[in-house]
């Protein structure tokens, strides 16, 4: 009993840890792809506030009352450096964006060292090689990039002051296109888009500018031909044809 009872309270209580850890996981990561796609059928500009609405729907959708936050981005592909560019980004709640923190994980300087939970630096860094974890962007098209940021506690923390894998950082990503157009707008993209209209490179192997489609030829409308038929129904003669 002594050599067999603590091995079965471990695993036990690690059976309880990580299945709740990957329960966290996947609710994040399922409600980050809801996300993008409620984002990605819209066809109006966004704004802030719809953003920041889009993080109680995250807090919805994950039943947890952890501290989360989202960052929003939309990516294009860039011919010029040819590499993916930011076109906007936004980060909620006061999570700095993509364009903020300027694409790098140096941390923010810190206003104290007691700082816990998303008020800590490194908890508001870009996830550590995005470039290579979101699928490749295609010149002429702009994808719409969810960060989601949900901080997970262990279910033991309350329980015989086990504090086992406190404060871990959830970080799933959701990549989706628009549905309805070919960009999504955000009011705050004039820095990238200072004409208000965007220019999408042309496709390899596709012409660059639009082709005028010559239209068929109307076909002639056939000539009426009209028929009259002459019968007599008191004599009982065949029916003759009169014009």
């Amino acid at each position: 009993m002594l050599i067999a009872l603590p091995l079965l309270i471990w695993g036990y209580l690690g059976i309880m840890i990580f299945t709740d850890a990957f329960r966290a996981r996947m609710e994040s990561q399922a409600a980050a792809l809801h996300i993008a796609d409620l984002i990605s059928r819209n066809t109006e500009t966004i704004t802030d506030a719809y953003l920041e609405g889009m993080n109680d729907v995250y807090d919805f959708l994950t039943t947890r009352n952890s501290d989360t936050r989202l960052r929003i981005s939309s990516v294009m592909w860039d011919s010029e450096t040819e590499e993916p560019a930011i076109v906007w980004s936004y980060g909620t709640r006061g999570l700095p964006s993509l364009v903020d923190l300027g694409g790098t994980s140096t941390p923010p300087d810190p206003d104290g060292e007691d700082q816990t939970g998303f008020m800590l630096p490194v908890n508001q860094l870009p996830v550590n090689d995005l470039a290579n974890r979101i699928p490749t962007v295609l010149p002429g098209e702009a994808v719409i990039l969810v960060e989601a940021f949900a901080m997970w506690e262990t279910p033991m923390t309350n329980f015989a002051g086990l504090r086992l894998l406190e404060g871990r950082r959830l970080d799933p990503l959701a990549v989706t296109r628009p549905r309805f157009s070919p960009f999504i707008r955000y009011e705050h993209d004039n820095d990238f888009f200072p004409d208000g209209e965007v220019e999408f490179p042309p496709i390899a192997g596709e012409p660059s500018g639009p082709e005028e489609e010559e239209l068929p030829e109307p076909e002639p409308e056939p000539e009426e031909i009209v028929t009259i038929i002459n019968t007599d129904f008191n004599t009982g003669a065949p029916p003759r044809l009169v014009a």
